[in-house]
């Protein structure tokens, strides 16, 4: 794991970060300008991974230094027809998922709740425990073999969920 941002933006250039997202980040003049990138539906991705893998900052770091920006405090919104997003780091007990899209890293006992009408697309890593209840619909990534996800489906008759476990990292092939 690296401790801050300067040592994370090398090893993410090293790894082969995109001229796009390196001006993207280095337009970046706030912390609520960093969280929105590392929100964004490819930024999600990449710092699961990063997480999940050891190659990036850890859950610590985002504790310590975006607390602000996590467990319900923020919501990335991209607008009308959009998506938004939100990241949850270190959270016990039950949430409420009303984001598209949603980091879970380092939770423990958290139960998360897809409500009827709702779709998310959850990603989790970072040794977190959770188990979701899927009213909605739910897409659930899995990265690594340190975080585990229970899933209880209660829709009638289709299943309205699907699990994929990445074993590996998509950036630098650790596991």
């Amino acid at each position: 794991m690296v401790n801050d941002l300067l040592s994370f933006k090398r090893v993410a250039m090293s790894l082969g970060l995109c001229d796009q997202y390196k001006k993207k980040w280095d337009e970046c003049t706030d912390k609520r300008q960093l969280m929105d990138l590392a929100l964004d539906s490819n930024g999600v991705d990449f710092i699961a991974d990063s997480i999940a893998f050891g190659w990036g900052l850890g859950v610590d770091f985002f504790n310590r230094h975006f607390a602000d920006y996590i467990n319900g405090k923020y919501k990335r919104d991209s607008g009308p027809h959009g998506y938004s997003s939100e990241m949850l780091v270190g959270l016990e007990g039950m949430y409420y998922l009303y984001s598209t899209i949603t980091l879970v890293a380092g939770c423990k006992c958290l139960n998360i709740v897809v409500p009827p009408s709702s779709y998310g697309r959850v990603y989790v890593c970072g040794g977190s425990e959770i188990h979701l209840s899927v009213f909605g619909v739910c897409e659930v990534y899995v990265y690594g073999d340190d975080s585990h996800v229970g899933i209880t489906n209660h829709c009638r008759g289709a299943i309205k969920y699907t699990k994929t476990h990445i074993p590996s990292s998509r950036w630098n092939n650790r596991k």
